[in-house]
C-alpha cells in the first residue's frame, strides 16, 4: 500500500544495456533501500551480462546488516530481451 515502494523495474525494461542506465538503476536501488530499509547498508552493486544468454543481465547486490554483523550477496537475473 506504499505507491513509491520498490525500484520501478518496469521503467527499465526496454532501456538499452549501457552504463548510464546501470548507474541510474543502482542509484535508484540505493535510494529505495535508504528510504525503506535503513537498517541495511549497500556495500556494492555490480551488473554483468550472463555468459549463457546475452539478453540476461545479472545484478549482484552486496549488502550488510550491521545489527547482526551479516554480509550477504543477492544475485538477480533480469531478462532484457523480448523472448516471449
Amino acid at each position: 500500500m506504499i505507491p513509491d515502494y520498490g525500484v520501478g523495474i518496469r521503467n527499465y525494461l526496454f532501456e538499452q544495456n549501457i552504463s548510464s542506465v546501470r548507474t541510474d538503476l543502482a542509484a535508484k536501488i540505493n535510494e529505495q533501500v535508504a528510504t525503506y530499509m535503513p537498517f541495511i547498508q549497500i556495500i556494492n552493486i555490480e551488473f554483468e551480462n550472463s555468459i549463457d544468454n546475452s539478453e540476461v543481465l545479472i545484478a549482484s547486490i552486496k549488502y550488510a546488516i550491521p545489527s547482526s554483523a551479516t554480509i550477504q550477496s543477492l544475485d538477480l537475473e533480469l531478462d532484457t530481451g523480448a523472448g516471449y
